[in-house]
């Protein structure tokens, strides 16, 4: 990940964290859109005015959904970009 944000000159903000760790893998569709909720922004933090989210994994889109829901009236930009990476 930072190979490419080095690449795409981007600076990596980390400034959302899970509010309960759990691994999403056992979930059901259910129980994973449900994980929406699951995300707040990190104290201390200047929110910048446009944002990139970035999701390694989309499966029910939860996950983006949940963070796009706390910065959509905050931010004047948000960009949505969902990698896979297939190791041959």
């Amino acid at each position: 990940m930072e190979l490419m944000l080095e690449g795409l000159k981007l600076k990596k903000v980390d400034i959302v964290e899970k509010i309960e760790d759990i691994s999403q893998n056992a979930l059901n569709r259910t129980e994973r859109l449900k994980m929406s909720h699951n995300f707040r922004l990190k104290e201390g933090y200047k929110i910048p005015d446009k944002v990139l989210l970035i999701d390694d994994i989309m499966t029910t889109g939860s996950s983006l959904y949940g963070v796009y829901k706390l910065f959509k009236d905050i931010v004047t930009k948000i960009e949505v970009l969902s990698l896979a990476y297939v190791k041959k």
